[in-house]
């Protein structure tokens, strides 16, 4: 099977989970189509987190949904490549697609409140994802011995995930659940299976700041025990900062700057990325915003998408998009004019 072939190359030398190349990814809506991926790149190195970086809207989920090929009706890809470990994940078919995903590739969604089936168990739920995975179809799964080999692995990732008597929880239903213990489920169900790559689409957002503070920091402990390559989707800077190896900054569907975390965010180089940084809340001092509204992707402004809000911004800003400037090890921005300081 392709998922266990692509299991197998675990101790593979490539370097590189995932590849994006040149992906360019459009929406048609009612008022004309968006264009919401523009020549994307990004890589995910093996066992590294690759935070993924920007303002609501700028393409950010959609990156995540092109890698898991979860799109919508509406989304046409237009051209590029996903290579996961040297494999287009546009060019597979449904079911290898779906061999892949739950397995090799899962995800850890935003909202833990919408993301399980109020009518089931816990351990049904959990018992779902991994059957159809590690069993194969002509096995009954009432049969003992499988049921219990199934609960015992559950069991076990619950615990990984601390939480306190996992045997209990699995006959609740997910309204008896608090959110934290919600998405401390969804993060034992996306590892359940030791996958090569997890994709985390901003998986804290709707829990309050001290239940983030412990998911986060649970999250950082299993990506380091597994080695999991991860790519972590936000909007928050700090949880950048605390969990990611890598920064990608997307602005209206372009890859603006790339570079890891400590280079990043002791000397960002684009604009767009100093103002996001200087947007973050200090002491003493008011709220930040940077000036300006994202503009429409309907009718995208030619050359560089933020040059009408930049303040460095120079006569070729918006005549042609920059080309992509290397600035140091790993770290390469797309601006006419940089601060470089």
């Amino acid at each position: 099977m392709y998922a266990d072939n692509i299991q197998m190359k675990k101790s593979s030398l490539m370097e590189n989970v995932i590849e994006v190349n040149k992906l360019t990814v459009s929406y048609v809506t009612d008022q004309g189509k968006v264009k919401a991926l523009d020549d994307v790149y990004v890589t995910i190195k093996k066992g590294s987190v690759r935070g993924v970086i920007g303002e609501s809207g700028c393409g950010k989920s959609t990156l995540a949904k092109s890698i898991l090929q979860i799109l919508p009706a509406a989304a046409e890809i237009e051209s590029g490549e996903v290579l996961f470990h040297g494999v287009d994940l546009l060019r597979k078919s449904d079911n290898e697609l779906r061999a892949i995903r739950g397995k090799a590739i899962t995800l850890i969604p935003q909202d833990p409140f919408d993301s399980l089936n109020p009518v089931f168990t816990i351990e049904t739920q959990m018992r779902d994802i991994v059957a159809p995975k590690l069993f194969p179809k002509r096995i009954v799964l009432n049969r003992s011995k499988v049921r219990e080999k199934i609960r015992r692995l559950v069991i076990n990732k619950l615990k990984q995930v601390q939480l306190p008597s996992p045997e209990k929880l699995l006959c609740r239903y997910p309204h008896e659940l608090s959110g934290g213990q919600k998405q401390r489920i969804l993060i034992a169900a996306a590892l359940l299976l030791n996958p090569l790559l997890v994709v985390a689409d901003e998986p804290t957002t709707s829990l309050d700041v001290t239940v983030e503070a412990q998911i986060l920091e649970l999250l950082k402990d299993l990506i380091s025990e597994y080695k999991t390559s991860t790519l972590y989707i936000t909007h928050n800077l700090d949880v950048a900062s605390a969990i990611c190896d890598y920064i990608t900054v997307m602005y209206c569907g372009q890859i603006i700057e790339s570079a890891p975390s400590d280079s990043f965010f002791t000397n960002p180089a684009h604009p767009y990325s100093r103002k996001l940084l200087e947007c973050l809340p200090k002491p003493g001092r008011g709220f930040i915003d940077i000036p300006g509204r994202v503009p429409s992707l309907i009718v995208a402004p030619q050359g560089c998408r933020f040059h009408p809000r930049c303040e460095r911004r120079l006569k070729e800003c918006s005549k042609e998009r920059p080309p992509q400037m290397n600035i140091g090890a790993g770290h390469w921005i797309c601006c006419y004019n940089p601060d470089l300081n």
